[in-house]
């Protein structure tokens, strides 16, 4: 892995774990959330910029998911669909429904296209798991 794939790795994972705090902040007595959550959009708009940067540099780096949405709207209509599956399978385990949980994780670990997409799935079905 050189520098630029480090770069991105990293960055990525920053971007990922930043995006996470965003429902946090309410839970802080006394933080001002807007102002917080303003400072986050700042920062992950800052990462953004060092992504593309690279990516415009080493194309052969753009995720998988930049990928898929820039291709086709059909593409970006799948993509856009998965997410949405993502996020009723996060919310299905966090009301308790792990059944349902489960079987949208699995399905998404099996069929997606996006690499962030298979790992957020596998880490769901391992969290139901361990929940069980």
């Amino acid at each position: 892995m050189d520098s630029s794939e480090k770069i991105l790795h990293l960055i990525r994972l920053a971007s990922n774990s930043l995006s996470s705090t965003g429902p946090l902040y309410q839970n802080v007595e006394g933080l001002n959330k807007e102002v917080m959550l303003k400072a986050v959009g700042k920062a992950l708009s800052s990462i953004f910029e060092i992504d593309d940067a690279i990516c415009k540099l080493r194309p052969a780096l753009t995720a998988d998911q930049w990928k898929l949405i820039n291709q086709d709207k059909d593409a970006f209509d799948a993509f856009d669909a998965e997410f949405e599956k993502l996020n009723a399978a996060m919310e299905a385990e966090a009301t308790g429904n792990l059944g349902t949980a489960q079987a949208l994780f699995s399905d998404i670990e099996s069929s997606s296209q996006v690499e962030d997409n298979r790992v957020r799935a596998q880490a769901g079905l391992y969290r139901i798991k361990t929940k069980r």
